[in-house]
């Protein structure tokens, strides 16, 4: 019934969802993201974009301290005094695009890329053209 795409959703429901709705103390969910994990959750755009072998790999770059600062302020949005949301920036250029999110675990899960890839789909494919 499940392919295993599926799998991704249910063990983000499992190590992010349930943890954090439970207040579990034991939770690493906002922990800084490793490399290895943000190659893991580049595989499926790599799936997606790559139309024949790239001929370059994909390569993590540290952001130096100061472009850190700049980037979390586009993540943050205020709705008032009291509540903050996060969210995803996805800039488009003329051969390529980025996702602004922050480094935590939570936000670089494989199955959260499935959702980016579907998010960053929809914007090619409308009338802006990944331009919103």
């Amino acid at each position: 019934m499940f392919g295993l795409e599926n799998n991704k959703f249910v063990d983000y429901m499992i190590d992010v969802q349930i943890p954090e709705l439970t207040n579990s103390k034991d939770t690493d969910i906002y922990r800084k993201v490793s490399v290895e994990e943000l190659l893991e959750y580049s595989v499926c755009f790599k799936r997606q974009f790559a139309l024949k072998k790239p001929k370059q790999e994909i390569n993590v770059v540290e952001v130096d301290d100061s472009n850190k600062a700049l980037l979390s302020r586009l993540c943050v949005f205020q709705h008032n005094d009291m509540f903050f949301l996060l969210r995803d920036v996805i800039h488009f250029s003329a051969n390529s695009f980025f996702i602004i999110t922050p480094n935590y675990y939570k936000y670089r899960h494989p199955a959260r890329a499935e959702l980016d890839l579907a998010d960053v789909t929809e914007q090619i494919m409308s009338d802006a053209g990944g331009e919103q």
